[in-house]
Formats: structure tokens, C-alpha cells, sequence
């Protein structure tokens, strides 16, 4: 009498699906170009951003108000804070904030001190002429301010100017778009870092 044969090794439980290094391939090749992309796209967009932000900052001293001189200057003062005083002329500033007389809207006289950092910047409209930071006072509240002085300068393109203080706006246009590039590029290589490791798994797998 026969007996039935029984097959040997395991038996399959069911159909396998088998996955070939050309898809691995293409998957990785997947990854590392969206990897690139995200960087490149990022890159861009903050390179977009700091020269839009630095362009907006040189044009912003053309919204200063002038005077020449000696001269005196009515400040209209929308927001509280520290505002600058700026030298503009074709040499180095004569002026400091010894020679500078700033009266509040109620007439009381506030001290202008000198400013600390070296911030200069190219006048709007005037080829050759710098403008130089020289002092620094409060505005406690709203109102017109009077900034005047009596000193004499020997260049007859001497103005003076008030406006904001250009140097926390000028750090944050730098370094803001730089350190999302940074960022965004980080990102990209840890995309393809990510991709490399899933495609080295399941080659050893």
C-alpha cells in the first residue's frame, strides 16, 4: 500500500511579494531629489528675503526728516521710543550730541547721548554724501519734538536728520533669512541622511 508523500520544508502560507533593487532605486532616487529641492527652494527664498529686506532698508533713510545747518527741526513722533540723530554730509560728522538741543512736546529739554555704534549709511539722492549716527534720545510719548543746534560746520552740505534707529532692523534683515537658510538646508541633508538609511535597511534586509 502507497503512502501518501509528504513534501518537505516549509510550506508557503500564502503568495510573497517581492520588491527588486530597481525599486529600492527608484525610491531612493525619489528621496534624494525632493532632499535637493527643499534645499534649493529654501535657499532661494531666503537669498529673496534678505535682499528684499536689505533693499527696503536703504531706502528707508529717505523718509528722514532734514534740516540744515545750524537748524532747527520739527520731529512729528508717532511712536514712542529712541530715535537717532544723524549727521549727513560729504565728510566725517562734525556734530555730536554736545551740540544738540532736543525740547519735548511740553518744553522740557531732553538729554541726547551720544550714540554708542559705528552706523552709517549712503544719502538718498546725494552721491558721495554719507550720514553718520552721532546721537540718541527718548521720546516718552507722542507729540512734535524740537531738535535743533547752533553749531557751524564747515562743509555747506551739512544736514542734520532724525529717524529710527536703522541698526536692530539692519541685524534682523542678516541674520533672520540667513538662519532660516540654514535651516531649510539642514533639513534638505537630513531628508537625504534619512533616505540613505532607509535604503540601506532594506538592501540588508
Amino acid at each position: 500500500m502507497n503512502r501518501p508523500t509528504t513534501p518537505r520544508g516549509p510550506v508557503p502560507s500564502g503568495p510573497r511579494t517581492v520588491i527588486s533593487r530597481d525599486t529600492w532605486t527608484h525610491d531612493g532616487r525619489r528621496g534624494y531629489g525632493l532632499a535637493v529641492l527643499v534645499a534649493v527652494i529654501g535657499a532661494m527664498a531666503a537669498g529673496l528675503w534678505a535682499v528684499t529686506g536689505y533693499m527696503d532698508q536703504v531706502q528707508r533713510p529717505d523718509r528722514f526728516v532734514r534740516t540744515e545747518v545750524p537748524g532747527v527741526l520739527d520731529v512729528a513722533i508717532t511712536q514712542p521710543g529712541s530715535h537717532v540723530v544723524y549727521v549727513e554730509g560729504a565728510g566725517p560728522a562734525q556734530l555730536g550730541a554736545a551740540d544738540l538741543t532736543v525740547i519735548s512736546p511740553q518744553g522740557a529739554t531732553i538729554a541726547a547721548r551720544p550714540y554708542s555704534a559705528d552706523l552709517r549709511y549712503d544719502v538718498p539722492g546725494a552721491s558721495g554724501q554719507l550720514g553718520t549716527a552721532v546721537a540718541i534720545f527718548d521720546a516718552d510719548r507722542t507729540g512734535t519734538y524740537e531738535v535743533s543746534t547752533q553749531a557751524l560746520s564747515a562743509d555747506r552740505t551739512t544736514r542734520l536728520a532724525v529717524g529710527d534707529d536703522l541698526a536692530p532692523t539692519v541685524i534682523r534683515t542678516v541674520t533672520v533669512p540667513s538662519a532660516v537658510g540654514v535651516l531649510v538646508v539642514l533639513a534638505g541633508f537630513g531628508l537625504a541622511l534619512a533616505t540613505w538609511i532607509h535604503d540601506e535597511r532594506r538592501n540588508h534586509s
